[in-house]
């Protein structure tokens, strides 16, 4: 292969390049357009979330689920840390 050929060859394989990224580029930007146009909706803002957080009761409620899954979960960290330092007082 000369090197004309080469040059040749890089330059058709970057003109491809070029174009998978246009077209790349543009299916994400519609992509983002009509993920932004169908969840708007359902956005919440961080103190939404934590004021549904702090006052839901409702049993069948994911956020409540999840309030109750952490104070369960960070109830058993507290044990487990007590137990050890238990034990590292007795040594």
């Amino acid at each position: 292969m000369s090197e004309q050929q080469g040059i040749d060859t890089i330059a058709t394989e970057t003109t491809k390049l070029k174009q998978e990224l246009a077209t790349l580029k543009d299916e994400m930007t519609e992509k983002f357009d009509t993920l932004n146009e169908e969840d708007q909706d359902d956005l919440h803002t961080v103190t939404e979330f934590l004021e549904h957080y702090n006052n839901c009761d409702k049993d069948n409620c994911e956020v409540h689920k999840l309030k109750e899954d952490q104070g369960k979960t960070w109830f058993l960290k507290g044990i487990t840390k007590g137990i050890l330092i238990g034990k590292k007082l007795k040594r």
